[in-house]
């Protein structure tokens, strides 16, 4: 009998191993060593699964010699790399498995630890007439949506070991592999805290201890002495591994030696700090050995940092930090100090004559014989207070003992690696090249005349350019070394530790820049700010932190130098730039808090330091770093750069007036699944709750860290604990999919654009505000408990009267305009293709795409193709163009599901979900399941061909949802389902993968939800699948040709009336966001920064630029060479075919630079704002209209009425 083993295990660490032993010889016979191993990947983990597993033989508990009928017993377990530990599943008896009943083979479904699980019968061998594409289509769709691996960040693989990121429900689109809010857990009580947010690593788990953690806190009880403890971080350093295998190191690989330098840095700075001290273990070694291992650590560390020297990831840059953080710890291992015997000059003077004998006991018992026989930190201690006690009375002693006791002194400086810069600097000099050489002196030079307290900025910025200079030159020579050969390692260290305290250097100058520039508070000069940015930036880039993007920076603060700042477009390009630089020193701060943070407070703590010294050592870190200067020059340059253009750190997407007590959540989807659980067991229906005179009422102002994009707001204003208004703690576009549900809720909704302005609301947590949002203003303010009271019942009153006459108003659809789109409306009665048909169902051409059989966004793209077609008919150039599309209609994943037997387990699903509550858990698990009934179906026979054929066998789709349950009054449902972006036709796996993909978002956690808040029934919705020749697009756009209207419904006429009687817009304007790229990075809230912003005047074409881009990244479409794509398939002929299904390697993450984007011009906004009022205009009604700008000329990609 065939049978597939899957196993969901979510615990499990990079290193570790799942398989299944059992009694039959095909499953090891219960030898561990013979387990069948499961196999897993970052797009289906934490479901691990097996091959086809062939068990030919009955077997018993016994072997496989038991009865005919005997059922096969087995178990899963985990195991690590070296074999050292397995954990066993622990269940009452073996998981059995009977070898009869399933004609073509079974799928074993189980969670490890649970004994609930699934045998689900394998789809039998297809019949003669699909032989063909059943060949083709050998393995289940993978799920291409988005998913927690998508663009996202890697600060949770940097803390936990694992990579959780992000970790809320609806942070993954909904995608079988992001249903679960939290990783599951082994059968542990602590599992929760070792992998809960903000908690130990995932490497900490009982069943997944990180070695180097154990290593140190357990050698540390056995290693007194510094020389043991220098010897315990060489061992450490080397298990991270060599240059070799980190150079093409999985995330896995780079995160374990993450961990361990991580921790070893830590812990040399314990030890150098005195956090750890040290004592003499009785074995006698010279400082020589010492220093000995300073060089076997310090080559290692140098080997790792050029084996990392291409990768530009960031956890490549993370390993570049945490390396970094060790040399300044090490001993020094110059010649002097690997001689046989060390540091002699101490022993001279000891036995000099012209001291007192105490002092010569002292020092020969104190610092002579301790030196020699166990050196460490204190020694350097001991030295340092002594020769303070002699020069604070030097009168008592001879010159030549206290100029020898300073010479000792500086030299035991030099020995613990604490010499001064220059000093250093002039020691590297004799042996560099002339122009190295050069640098030096005019550094030095520089230096000498800035140190004067009241040095000018110019002063100050000709000392930073010339340290940054000489710090990359050395940064080069030293990327560029290769292996050190024996007699120049003492001289690699010196460089090394240079090129570590110029960093140091450039933080002091920063510093000093940006108290010169507070000092003047608006009247410094903005170039000044600019060079002081740039050159903050180069030194970013000079650690190897985030280099592309620092390059991308230092070429737009150059352009902006060189440019007029006196004109606001000019300003806003400049401000975008700084928007960017202080994202990127919040960005390079989350990463060194995930690193540090958890790590110093689980070897501190092993280790018995202080717990106060555990808690500021990370931010120690923070402020100690280039980046933390970096920051405070942005933030004075903003401020400034705001009061000109008269701005707020606040972006208002959806306008109002309202009272509420402030909760702080870290995710929006947090604060969703709260607010919806919450009215759910008060009331199963919301209207219910909110029409009670008697219901308690309680707004809240919802302030949430974090936002994906993918949140469903609808229903989280319903209930008596609600959501009076949302602030968010980072910008996102306007026009994003977030902010048009939002609209369309009117609930008041701003982004804040400074993480500063966010920490004004954390604050405030608990407390009562009232808050007036407009776009031109915002305004908190505190009320007293009576006042709150007060203002929240007149809240409350107007809310009951607003519902009750929402109630009384009939929703009207409007007839079809000259538009081209439908209205907001009802739900669309689907015509769905009848699932029992014998035909399947067909693709369908844009003049045969109706509303009723494909939905409204199939519908309307059709009549945009259509209305396009027909002015090219008339040798007219058309004021657009739309991308041809074919429509798979409504009713073909039931006629899917239907063939292939699944429709009794779908209409089962479907009740489940209907009758199902607001339980996030509940509703999670039976999303899962459906979604993966719906990635099981095959594609319908014949639409492969006629894809091939009417795009043409290169081509590349777009496959976009339309469902019959969007654009509906209520509920836009604008960004609820997915779409799948560049799918190469040539590929029928891409293909079914892709339209299973948009199947099975019908049926998402937050789809789902949206629909229960609707009050629609989950049998009602449908999904047509649209296909659309992807449009390799050099800026994409979203429009609201109507304008946007982003003040306040009149709700409250007393609070609102006052506010807003000069801002309504006088004309209707176009607005308009624009970015390079993909308009993915419009649509979702993914990506931080903010777009092109401009208002467009749609009788003239003239344009009011409002803001400029400043996301760091755009994203792409990957178009692989041709050969890139062919294989050798089994019949020995060759095919095109797709390496890999994930979305990311279909889409690419690009740095964005704003010198090499075309929008950046002046005349080309102009150019774009024309076509845009065109484009308003030939449209008509109010429409939210996506497009893009390609080489072809201007596209529309689709549209929807205004919400």
């Amino acid at each position: 009998m065939l049978v597939v083993f899957e196993c969901r295990c979510g615990w499990t660490v990079p290193g570790q191993w799942l398989a299944v032993v059992g009694s039959a010889s095909q499953l090891g016979a219960w030898d561990v060593s013979r387990a069948v191993k499961l196999q897993t990947s970052a797009s289906s983990f934490p479901v691990w699964s097996s091959g086809d597993v062939w068990l030919s033989e009955p077997a018993g508990r016994g072997g496989p010699q038991g009865a005919p009928d005997a059922p096969v017993e087995f178990k899963f377990l985990v195991g690590d790399l070296e074999g050292s530990a397995v954990i066993w599943e622990q269940l009452p008896c073996n998981r059995r498995l009977l070898q009869r009943g399933f004609s073509s083979g079974v799928r074993y479904r189980a969670s490890f630890g649970e004994e609930a699980h699934e045998e689900i019968p394998l789809a039998p061998s297809s019949p003669a007439p699909a032989k063909t594409q059943q060949q083709q289509q050998q393995h289940e769709a993978t799920w291409m949506g988005r998913s927690r691996e998508s663009f996202s960040s890697s600060l949770k693989r940097l803390a936990s070991g694992v990579d959780l990121s992000p970790q809320s429900v609806s942070g993954g689109g909904g995608g079988p592999s992001s249903l679960c809010a939290a990783p599951e857990g082994p059968p542990s009580p602590s599992c929760t805290q070792l992998l809960g947010p903000g908690g130990p690593p995932a490497a900490s788990s009982p069943s997944g201890t990180s070695r180097a953690l154990k290593a140190l806190a357990e050698g540390n009880a056995s290693a007194p002495s510094w020389g043991a403890k220098l010897e315990l971080v060489k061992r450490t350093v080397a298990a991270a591994g060599d240059g070799i295998s980190l150079a093409r190191a999985s995330p896995e690989q780079l995160v374990a030696a993450i961990d361990a330098l991580c921790y070893a840095g830590i812990y040399t700075e314990f030890v150098r700090q005195g956090a750890v001290s040290c004592q003499e273990d009785g074995r006698h070694f010279r400082p020589n050995r010492h220093a000995n291992l300073s060089r076997d650590v310090s080559v290692h560390l140098e080997l790792l940092l050029q084996a990392v020297g291409s990768r530009g990831d960031d956890l490549a840059s993370a390993l570049r930090l945490v390396i970094r953080s060790i040399p300044p710890a090490l001993p020094s291992f110059a010649d002097a100090f690997r001689a046989a015997q060390p540091l002699t000059r101490i022993r001279n003077i000891a036995h000099r004559d012209d001291i007192p004998m105490d002092l010569k006991n002292e020092i020969k018992h104190m610092i002579q014989n301790k030196l020699h026989r166990c050196a460490g930190p204190e020694d350097l201690e001991t030295t340092r207070n002594l020769l303070q006690r002699i020069q604070a009375d030097r009168s008592r002693y001879s010159v030549g003992f206290v100029s020898e006791l300073e010479t000792f002194y500086g030299e035991l400086c030099a020995f613990f690696n604490q010499a001064d810069l220059c000093q250093r600097l002039r020691e590297l000099r004799a042996g560099e090249s002339p122009r190295t050489a050069e640098a030096i002196d005019r550094y030095l030079d520089a230096k000498a005349r800035s140190d004067a307290p009241g040095a000018s900025p110019t002063k100050l910025l000709l000392t930073l350019g010339l340290a940054t200079d000489l710090r990359i030159v050395l940064t080069l020579q030293l990327r560029d070394a290769g292996q050190v050969p024996e007699g120049e390692m003492q001289h690699t260290q010196n460089k090394r530790m240079a090129e570590l305290q110029l960093e140091d250097a450039a933080f002091v100058l920063l510093s000093r820049l940006v108290n010169s520039f507070e000092e003047q508070e608006t009247g410094f000069r903005w170039t000044d700010a600019i060079e002081a940015l740039y050159l903050g930036a180069r030194n970013i880039e000079a650690s190897g932190v985030r280099a592309e993007e620092c390059r991308a920076i230092q070429r737009e603060l150059q352009s902006h130098a060189r440019g007029d700042l006196e004109d606001d477009e000019a300003l806003l390009l400049l401000k975008a730039t700084v928007d960017r630089t202080r994202r990127l020193c919040q960005d390079i701060t989350d990463v060194l808090l995930a690193v540090f943070a958890h790590r110093v407070e689980l070897l501190g703590g092993l280790l018995g330091v202080d717990p106060l010294y555990r808690a500021v050592y990370a931010e120690g870190r923070i402020r100690s770093n280039v980046v933390f200067q970096l920051s405070k020059v942005s933030h004075v340059l903003l401020r400034s750069l705001r009061q000109h253009l008269h701005q707020q750190p606040y972006d208002v997407l959806v306008a109002g007036c309202f009272v509420g007590s402030v909760a702080v959540f870290e995710t929006l989807s947090a604060a969703a699944s709260a607010l919806l659980l919450n009215t759910s067991q008060r009331t199963s229906n919301c209207s219910k709750a909110n029409t009670s005179e008697d219901a308690p009422y309680k707004p809240l102002l919802v302030c949430a860290r974090t936002a994906s994009g993918d949140e469903e707001v609808a229903g989280i204003d319903c209930g008596g604990t609600c959501a009076a208004g949302v602030v968010i703690g980072h910008d996102i576009p306007i026009l994003s999919h977030l902010g048009v549900r939002a609209r369309q809720q009117r609930l008041p909704f701003v982004a804040c654009q400074d993480s500063t302005a966010f920490d004004f609301f954390c604050a405030l947590d608990g407390q009562w505000v009232e808050v007036a949002a407009f776009p031109e203003s915002f305004s908190c303010r505190t009320l007293e408990a009576a006042d709150a009271a007060t203002a929240v019942e007149e809240q409350r009153k107007a809310r009951l009267w607003q519902k009750r006459s929402s109630e009384d108003e009939e929703v009207v659809v409007a007839p079809f305009a000259r538009s081209g789109s439908f209205a907001f409306g009802s739900l669309v009665q689907a015509a769905r293709y009848v699932e029992s048909s014998s035909q399947p169902p067909q693709l369908l051409p844009s003049e045969r795409i109706k509303l009723a059989s494909c939905g409204a966004k199939a519908a309307t793209c059709a009549r945009l193709e259509a209305a396009a077609d027909a002015a090219l008919q008339k040798d007219e150039e058309p004021v657009f163009r739309a991308p041809k599309c074919l429509c798979l209609p409504f009713g073909s994943m039931e006629w899917a599901l239907h063939a292939e037997g699944h429709h009794e387990a779908f209409h089962a699903l479907l009740k489940e979900l209907d009758a199902a509550d607001f339980d996030a858990e509940e509703l999670e698990k039976l999303c899962s399941r459906m979604q993966q009934l719906i990635l099981t179906l095959p594609l319908p026979n014949g639409v492969h061909q006629t894809v091939k054929l009417f795009f043409g066998p290169k081509a590349r789709l777009c496959l976009r949802s339309s469902a019959n349950v969007e654009d509906l009054a209520g509920m836009s449902a604008a960004g609820l389902y997915e779409s799948v972006c560049n799918v190469p036709v040539c590929d029928v796996t891409a293909i079914q993968s892709a339209v299973c993909t948009v199947w099975a978002s019908l049926f998402s956690r937050r789809a789902v939800l949206a629909r229960k808040v609707a009050n629609i029934p989950q049998r009602e919705a449908c999904m047509a699948v649209l296909f659309q020749e992807l449009l390799v697009p050099e800026l994409s756009f979203i429009l609201h040709t109507g304008g946007i209207d982003r003040h306040p419904a009149s709700s409250d006429s007393d609070f609102t009336e006052a506010s807003t009687q000069d801002t309504q817009p006088q004309t209707p304007e176009v607005y308009a966001e624009l970015a390079p790229g993909l308009g993915e990075i419009l649509a979702s809230a993914r990506m931080r920064g903010s777009a092109y912003r401009m208002l467009v005047d749609r009788e003239t074409g003239a344009y009011k630029l409002l803001s400029a881009c400043s996301f760091s990244n755009v994203i792409m479409p990957v178009i692989p060479r041709s050969k890139s794509y062919m294989t050798l398939r089994d019949n020995g002929s060759v095919a095109p075919a797709t390496p890999t299904l994930e979305p990311e390697k279909l889409l690419r993450v690009k740095v964005y630079d704003q010198t090499a984007d075309p929008f950046a011009s002046r005349e080309l906004r102009a150019q774009a704002a024309k076509q845009i009022a065109a484009v308003a205009v030939a449209l008509g009604e109010p429409q939210d209209v996506e497009g893009v700008f390609t080489k072809a000329g201007l596209f529309i990609v689709q549209a929807r009425p205004q919400a």
